[in-house]
């Protein structure tokens, strides 16, 4: 019980965030660039408060990322692959949550935690070119069934 006490509050959180973005694609390109803004504030030799802002960019641009892929899943994908589908993307997530942190802790120590932000940063670049990869093949797919 205590436990959940503490995790209520961040968990409403996400779900605050994610209604106030929309649910589409658009959505979440957007949140893309509010963490890639985030992002870079950390990467800029600025003063703490920016960087305090940075991090607070960052958490509200990563917030509505997960709820907004399975939101458009069956939509993007049709609803007969949205369960497989939703496994995956459920599986990545999880892999890339178990594996990315103790990666950076491992590169932190061999170099410094200043990292971070380019860290964050290509990761953040890396989702939005396979984000629109998986929108150029599906609106190919789309037009290619169109043409039958």
């Amino acid at each position: 019980m205590l436990l959940r006490k503490y995790t209520l509050p961040s968990e409403s959180g996400i779900y605050t965030v994610s209604r106030f973005t929309f649910m589409r694609i658009e959505g979440f390109n957007f949140s893309i660039l509010v963490s890639l803004a985030g992002a870079a504030l950390l990467m800029l030799p600025l003063p703490t408060f920016c960087s305090l802002i940075g991090f607070l960019l960052l958490g509200l641009g990563f917030a509505p990322i997960y709820p907004c892929m399975l939101h458009d899943t069956p939509e993007r994908f049709g609803k007969e692959q949205t369960q497989k589908l939703m496994g995956y993307q459920m599986a990545v997530a999880y892999t890339g949550a178990t594996l990315l942190p103790p990666l950076l802790g491992w590169l932190a120590a061999q170099t410094t935690i200043s990292i971070l932000p380019f860290f964050t940063a290509f990761y953040i670049v890396f989702m939005l070119f396979g984000s629109e990869r998986v929108n150029r093949i599906m609106k190919q797919r789309t037009a290619q069934s169109e043409m039958i």
